[in-house]
């Protein structure tokens, strides 16, 4: 399985509880048998196709992954066992009785598939790159913005355009709508959960012509993992798109939405990045789809979708507003780091997740890598801190290859101040030198024998430190 997609799996176990919702909606999802299993400690081992995590017993879903195929699913305990298979789609009760005494219920959901892609869509899309600014995904961001976090976390929320003002102005005395209540409600634990579940969901729906949400598009979810969080929202989110008026604000701002949309187009080199990237790395991806808002900070993620052979990458990123004293290839340099530096996951990953022993071994040691900061809870274990570390090397790669000697300089100056002074990636610098000499020694090497010495050095490197 891809380790991503492991890592999301862990996360779910770890945090089965993301959303404030009712528990007996998790009996109205289930099938009527219900297996059990005895165990005598609150910490058991979850196996997912013979892959193991630790779970903490709750009364909460249990996503798994969708792979195409059944899932082995097993609970193991020091006391007893249950193996099960989960049908992708198909949801199973399981009582975890604890000492005898206490029934715990958690439902195992086996994921369904994500998109489905006709004969007619692939031939629309494939070989091409497309850039959307969705209205409905523009109203899932100006409620955001209106949230608690929101007004104070300048990474979820772009709040220094002219735009933001337009955006608070016009939708401030809606702050206290029962959607941004809920909102509110539900991020108090886990922001960026909730916020990256919704704004990507929110990207496959779109208005009917009675001014309701619907889903027409191939995807039965954009977002991590196997909840739409958006879906119970949606009355909710229409009620204020019509007391808010917002179809009004948006027709009075779609000429800039449009304006933004050919800005990227004209300094972003897509076609440039995606041979770059296909002629070192061995995954092939049909389609790119970009969705952006001039609301978003820096909170960018991306995914990627498979079926009927066709693979595309899916990217959420900001908007492309520059300073006004930038040149046009510093223009086209900063919208390319935003983007690269999310189409490569898609490339790298699939490497990191066949190398989880040597990325262990190099970055295990925390705190030498990157700062003691809330905001990188996000990169919690060694696999997501190397990935970070080398996502935003490998565009220093790219710039090598692309830019003037000139312009190279500002470009890997301005990533390294940006890893190390504003995100907290302390040792950024010196990696991503290191990477950069090892291949300028030899750029035909492939990827994984890069990473491979990278990886050797960082670990060296690191447990010098530690010794």
């Amino acid at each position: 399985m891809n380790k991503y997609l492991t890592l999301i799996l862990f996360s779910f176990l770890l945090n089965s509880c993301g959303t404030l919702r009712d528990s007996n909606e998790l009996t109205k999802e289930t099938n009527k048998k219900v297996f059990s299993v005895h165990t005598d400690k609150k910490t058991i081992i979850v196996m997912y196709n013979e892959q193991s995590f630790p779970w903490q017993v709750s009364n909460n879903k249990l996503n798994f992954p969708y792979n195409g195929e059944t899932n082995k699913i097993a609970f193991l305990t020091p006391i007893d066992t249950l193996r099960f298979p989960l049908p992708a789609g198909k949801s199973i009760p399981v009582d975890i009785i604890l000492n005898k005494r206490d029934t715990i219920r958690a439902i195992a959901v086996g994921i369904s598939k994500p998109a489905n892609f006709n004969n007619k869509y692939i031939a629309e899309n494939k070989g091409k790159y497309i850039v959307y600014s969705p209205k409905v995904h523009e109203l899932v961001n100006i409620a955001f913005a209106l949230t608690n976090v929101g007004k104070n976390d300048h990474n979820m929320v772009n709040n220094e355009t002219e735009y933001y003002d337009k955006v608070i102005t016009y939708f401030d005395k809606y702050k206290n709508h029962s959607l941004i209540d809920s909102l509110n409600q539900n991020m108090q634990n886990d922001p960026y959960n909730y916020y990256y579940n919704l704004k990507m969901n929110a990207c496959m729906y779109s208005f009917n012509e009675e001014n309701k949400i619907v889903n027409n598009s191939p995807y039965i979810r954009l977002g991590w993992g196997g909840d739409n969080y958006l879906e119970e929202l949606l009355p909710l989110l229409e009620n204020f798109a019509n007391e808010s008026e917002f179809e009004k604000f948006y027709s009075q701002n779609y000429a800039y939405y449009q304006s933004l949309i050919d800005t990227y187009y004209k300094v972003l080199p897509i076609n440039k990045m995606w041979q770059w990237l296909e002629k070192r790395f061995s995954q092939r991806y049909d389609s790119y789809k970009i969705y952006f808002s001039p609301l978003v900070g820096g909170a960018h993620s991306t995914e990627d979708f498979s079926d009927n052979g066709y693979k595309e990458i899916v990217m959420y990123v900001n908007a492309p507003i520059f300073p006004k004293e930038y040149t046009l290839i510093e223009n086209e340099m900063e919208a390319s780091r935003v983007v690269f530096t999310e189409i490569d996951h898609n490339y790298i990953n699939p490497i990191s997740d066949k190398l989880s022993d040597e990325i262990n071994n190099s970055f295990s040691f925390r705190f030498y890598w990157v700062l003691d900061d809330p905001g990188l809870n996000g990169y919690p274990t060694p696999y997501k801190v190397f990935n970070e570390y080398m996502t935003w090397s490998l565009y220093s790669l790219y710039c090598a290859d692309t830019f003037s000697k000139e312009d190279y300089d500002k470009c890997i100056s301005k990533v390294e101040n940006i890893m190390v002074q504003k995100r907290g990636f302390i040792k950024f610098k010196e990696f991503n030198q290191k990477l950069l000499e090892i291949y300028s020694n030899d750029k035909n090497i492939e990827m994984i024998d890069l990473i491979k010495s990278i990886l050797e050095w960082s670990r060296q490197k690191q447990n010098y430190v530690k010794n």
